[in-house]
């Protein structure tokens, strides 16, 4: 999350330093708004929370015990939706109006995945990302501490995944760094940077 991690990225436990550590790369962080109407606003999660038991995911290590290594809550949409019907993604939607991208980021998370969180829960905001077809995200960032007891909304989540924040620093994984856009939108910062 934002050149957090020094060290190896398999010991990042989801503790007290790991969230301080994001808290002060995220204060010292200008985060790049992008134009956007009410219409194509719209928030997602970037959940920090314990691996717990596993991605359950092919691929990926199934554990006995709960794990308290840092991960990210990634969603598999429900295939009933009328939109985006199977994809993945994180947890979010559409600003409301007269909403924050806050607010709707964990309104979205309360809807999708019963994970009830507070204001104080947000640790901040990323770089606003436009897409193709001309919405405009706002990821927040969220420290879910362990959130053992989430589960899936099935009118909107197929399933929920908790994979691991070492996957993203792989040597092999891509990063996203900050680049140079067509003047109406705004770059993707780097989630992450092994040290």
């Amino acid at each position: 999350m934002i050149a957090v991690v020094t060290g190896t990225a398999r010991s990042m436990q989801r503790d007290q330093q790991l969230k301080t550590r994001i808290q002060e790369k995220l204060r010292a962080f200008t985060q790049q708004a992008a134009a956007r109407d009410q219409q194509h606003a719209a928030a997602v999660a970037v959940v920090i929370t314990d691996e717990g038991h596993g991605a359950e995911l092919p691929g990926f290590p199934r554990h006995a015990a709960w794990s308290t290594q840092a991960a990210l809550i990634l969603t598999r949409r429900s295939g009933q939706l009328r939109k985006h019907a199977g994809q993945w993604a994180l947890p979010g939607g559409l600003i409301d109006a007269g909403e924050t991208a806050e607010r709707a980021a964990l309104r979205e998370l309360a809807e999708e995945v019963h994970l009830e969180l507070d204001a104080s829960a947000i640790l901040g905001r990323l770089d606003d990302f436009v897409t193709r077809s001309g919405f405009v995200i706002t990821p927040v960032v969220v420290w879910a501490g362990a959130a053992q007891h989430i589960r899936p909304n099935p009118a909107e989540v197929a399933s929920i995944h908790r994979i691991p924040v070492a996957e993203f620093l792989r040597a092999d994984a891509p990063m996203l760094a900050r680049r140079a856009r067509r003047a109406s939108q705004c770059c993707a910062c780097r989630l992450a940077a092994a040290g």
